[in-house]
C-alpha cells in the first residue's frame, strides 16, 4: 500500500485513466491532481474556485471531467490543459460520469437535477424528478441507462432521452453513489442508511449488503465484476463478492474514506478521504487467496488444485480470523477485555496475524460505544487500542467527539483527559476549544471554559470562515 499526500485538504474524489498510466485525484483544496501510480505527482490542475468533489475520464482517456462546488465541471486534457467548462447548476455539482461512448457527461448537483452535456458543452437534457440533492451518476455499459442516487433515498433510472425508467426505492437514508457492474448485470446502490444494495437493472433488490458501520459514500466495480469497493465515513474500505460475501476490510486510512476507483486491470486500488490522503493497495494471488480463506468455509473443498502450503494458509488464517470476529462482535458490545483475549489468541494461532488490525477494531468500536453513550467501555477500547499498537493515532475529531458527547451527558469529568488530546493534536481548531470549554465550565473550570468560548466567538465572526467548505 502506498500513500500520496500532496493535497492540502479533504481529497472526494479518484480515477485511473483506461490505461492505467495516470491516477487523478480531487480535493477540497480547489485542485486534481495527476500521479503515476507509483505516486509521482504529474500535474495539479488548478482553475476551480471551489473544492472538488468528484472526477472522471473520458473513454479514450483524452479528458478528464471535474466537478466542484463552484457550480461547474471542467473538461481538461491529461496534460493539464483547460478544454471546456460547462456551466449550468444552480449549485454544487456533486456527480459526473462520461457514457461508454464519451459523446455525453453526466452531472448531478444539490440543485436537484441531472443535466447531460456534450463534451463541447452543448446542454443536452436536464433531467428532473428526484426531490433532494443528487449526489451521483453512472452510465450502464452499454449507455442504455442513467442511474442517478440522491438525498430523496431514492435511485432513480433514466433513458439518455431524459425518460424516467423507474424509481428504486428501499435505503432509509440518502443515497451517496450508484455503480453498475461491468456487465450490467447489477446496480449498487450506497446510502447513509450504511448498507450497500444491489439490484437487477429492472429494479429488483437482489441483495443488501451489511457490515459498514456508518454511512457508506461511494461504489466501484473491478474490472471482472468479481469485487465490489465500498467506502464509509467508518474509515474504512470494504471489498465484497458480489453474492454479498466480505472478503476484505482495509482499515488504513484515519478518516471518513470517500472516493474509490480500481485500475483497469484490476490489481490496484485506489482509495480517498478526509484524512487528506489517497491510498493505493496493491493485490496479488497469494493475498487474494489469504483473505478468500477467510470468509469462505467451503473455500478448501472446493478447490482441489490448491497445494497443500495453500491449504495449510487457508486453514490458520480460517481459524485466526474466527477468533478475530469474534473480538470484534464482543468489542461492539463493549465487552473490551474479552475481545483483547481473542484478538490475542488469534496473534498466537497465527504469527502473521496483525494486531494493528485488532487496535482499529477496537478503535472503531469505541467509536460506535461513544453514540450509544457507553463512555467507560469507549474509553477502555480507546486505551487498549493504543496498548495493541503504540503507533495507532487517533485523531483529535476522535477525542472531540468522546469530549463533547461525555460533556453532554454528564460525564464531564471523565472525558476532560479526550477534551485536552483533541485541542493538544489541533489547536487551532475552534470547534474542539468550542467542546472544551463546555466541559470546563461543567468541571468548574470557568476561566478556562471563558477563554475556550471567546476564542469560539472571535473565530465565528472572521469573515475568512467563508473557506469552510460543504461537508458531503
Amino acid at each position: 500500500m502506498q500513500t500520496f499526500s500532496n493535497h492540502k485538504s479533504t481529497v472526494i474524489g479518484v480515477a485511473f485513466s483506461p490505461k492505467g498510466d495516470l491516477l487523478a485525484s480531487a480535493s477540497q483544496d480547489n485542485t486534481v491532481k495527476l500521479w503515476k501510480p507509483d505516486g509521482t505527482l504529474v500535474h495539479t490542475l488548478i482553475g476551480h474556485e471551489k473544492g472538488v468533489n468528484i472526477l472522471a475520464f473520458s473513454p479514450k482517456g483524452d479528458l478528464i471531467a471535474s466537478a466542484s462546488h463552484d457550480n461547474t465541471v471542467k473538461l481538461w486534457k491529461p496534460d493539464g490543459t483547460l478544454v471546456q467548462i460547462l456551466n449550468g447548476h444552480e449549485n454544487s455539482v456533486i456527480g459526473v460520469a462520461f457514457s461508454p461512448k464519451g459523446d455525453l457527461i453526466a452531472s448531478a448537483s444539490i440543485d436537484n437535477t441531472v443535466k447531460l452535456w456534450k463534451p463541447d458543452g452543448t446542454l443536452v437534457q436536464i433531467l428532473t424528478g428526484h426531490e433532494h440533492w443528487v449526489w451521483g451518476v453512472a452510465f450502464s455499459p452499454k449507455g442504455d441507462l442513467l442511474a442517478s442516487a440522491s438525498r430523496d433515498n431514492t435511485v432513480k433510472l433514466w433513458k439518455p432521452d431524459g425518460t424516467l425508467v423507474q424509481t428504486l426505492t428501499g435505503h432509509e437514508n440518502w443515497v451517496n453513489s450508484v455503480a453498475f457492474s461491468p456487465k450490467g448485470d447489477l446496480l449498487a446502490s450506497a446510502s447513509r442508511d450504511n448498507t450497500v444494495k444491489l439490484w437487477k437493472p429492472d429494479g429488483t433488490l437482489v441483495q443488501t449488503l451489511t457490515g459498514h458501520e456508518n454511512w457508506v459514500n461511494v461504489l466501484a466495480f473491478s474490472p471482472k465484476g468479481d469485487l465490489l469497493a465500498s467506502t464509509s465515513a467508518d474509515n474504512t474500505v470494504k471489498l465484497w463478492k458480489p453474492d454479498g460475501t466480505l472478503v476484505r476490510t482495509l482499515t488504513d486510512h484515519e478518516n471518513y474514506v470517500i472516493g474509490v476507483a480500481f485500475s483497469p486491470n484490476g490489481d490496484l486500488l485506489a482509495s480517498a478521504g478526509y484524512d487528506k490522503t489517497v491510498k493505493v493497495w496493491r493485490f496479488n494471488r497469494d493475498d487474494l487467496i489469504a483473505h478468500a480463506c477467510q470468509w469462505m468455509g467451503d473455500y478448501l473443498k472446493n478447490n482441489p488444485n490448491l497445494t497443500e502450503e495453500e491449504r495449510r494458509l487457508c486453514g490458520v488464517e480460517a481459524s485466526a480470523t474466527a477468533l478475530f470476529l469474534q473480538g470484534e462482535k464482543l468489542a461492539a458490545k463493549g465487552k473490551i477485555n474479552e475481545a483483547i483475549s481473542k484478538f490475542q489468541q488469534a496473534a498466537k494461532l497465527d504469527s502473521n496475524f496483525c494486531l494493528n488490525s485488532a487496535a482499529k477494531s477496537l478503535l472503531m468500536a469505541g467509536k460506535q460505544l461513544i453514540e450509544e453513550q457507553k463512555f467507560d467501555a469507549a474509553i477502555l477500547a480507546y486505551q487498549q487500542a493504543q496498548n495493541l499498537d503504540a503507533n495507532l493515532q487517533i485523531t483529535a475529531t476522535d477525542w472531540n467527539s468522546l469530549c463533547s458527547n461525555g460533556s453532554q451527558h454528564q460525564q464531564a469529568k471523565k472525558v476532560m483527559f479526550a477534551c485536552e488530546k483533541a485541542v493538544k493534536l489541533v489547536t487551532d481548531d475552534e470547534y474542539i476549544r468550542d467542546s472544551r470549554s463546555l466541559d470546563r465550565a461543567l468541571t468548574g473550570d470557568f476561566d478556562g471554559a471563558i477563554e475556550d468560548f471567546e476564542a469560539y466567538i472571535e473565530w465565528t465572526e472572521d469573515e475568512d470562515n467563508d473557506k469552510v467548505g460543504l461537508m458531503l
